[in-house]
């Protein structure tokens, strides 16, 4: 099974602190990014991902494992939330067969 790139942006909104990330995803794989944010930040996020036939679903949670963001089949998107309080942020990025199947 061949592998994609998937690029994401996030945001934190946290005196000005951004990074962007671009990393290989293997079929099947699934890859999370973590940062612990402090409370009333701002955090947006972007993410495009490169069209190989595989099917790619992104999710944004915090370390109760509350969903705050969700896309199944993703290409492109954003999201955005202001945390509650200082907290641990997951997002993570699953490829699955175009079924839907992790492979």
């Amino acid at each position: 099974m061949g592998s994609f790139v998937f690029s994401v942006a996030l945001l934190t909104i946290c005196i000005f602190n951004a990074e962007a990330v671009k990393f290989m995803l293997a079929s099947g794989g699934r890859k999370c990014l973590k940062e612990e944010i402090h409370k009333d930040v701002l955090v947006t996020g972007e993410y495009d991902i490169q069209d190989n036939g595989q099917r790619v679903d992104v999710t944004v949670t915090d370390s109760r494992g509350h969903i705050l963001a969700s896309k199944e089949s993703a290409v492109h998107g954003k999201f955005a939330f202001t945390t509650e309080e200082y907290d641990m942020f997951e997002v993570c990025v699953t490829s699955k067969s175009a079924s839907g199947e992790a492979i």
